[in-house]
């Protein structure tokens, strides 16, 4: 291919040439300029995107959380418990069931797929437990562990959990 030097052409076209060469020039500083927009602009659609899936996210979890919350909150009497391990010492489930205690520390056992289940170290019969279990848990939160475990003496849990129980009717 050969080079024309364009510039020893009359006035008429070497102007034309530069005005082209000129658009030409402009137009791929505004393509450049397009490009980086529009990638700006997806980084915020992908930021948007991402954000409504987490949003969707915890609204699955507080809706799951809710559920189990609203058919708690319909057991109107059963039991508290406070469940003990021989591989923790001085640590404690408390929690509510509405069925046997006893049964309630095998599942539990299971759940966990510990060598040795736990016992039931005490239960009490109330009214409202998951209510009770709630104001108990928030009593002993500075002896919280992960879950519904608490680390302490179980005479100290035995009166908090005496203080919350409600006579069932």
């Amino acid at each position: 291919m050969d080079v024309a030097n364009y510039t020893k052409d009359p006035d008429f076209v070497v102007a034309a040439v530069d005005d082209a060469l000129s658009i030409c020039r402009a137009g791929r500083q505004k393509y450049i300029d397009l490009v980086a927009y529009l990638r700006e602009v997806e980084k915020g659609h992908r930021a948007a995107l991402l954000s409504a899936a987490q949003e969707s996210s915890y609204d699955e979890y507080t809706d799951k959380w809710g559920a189990v919350e609203a058919r708690h909150v319909q057991v109107t009497s059963r039991f508290i418990y406070l469940l003990s391990h021989e591989l923790m010492p001085g640590i404690h489930k408390i929690g509510f069931t509405s069925r046997n205690p006893d049964t309630r520390a095998a599942e539990l056992s299971q759940v966990h797929k510990l060598p040795s289940n736990f016992t039931v170290t005490k239960y009490w019969r109330t009214a409202d437990p998951y209510i009770v279990e709630q104001r108990i848990h928030k009593k002993l939160d500075a002896h919280r562990k992960p879950g519904e475990f608490f680390q302490g003496d179980c005479e100290h849990f035995f009166a908090v959990i005496e203080k919350h129980v409600m006579k069932p009717e």
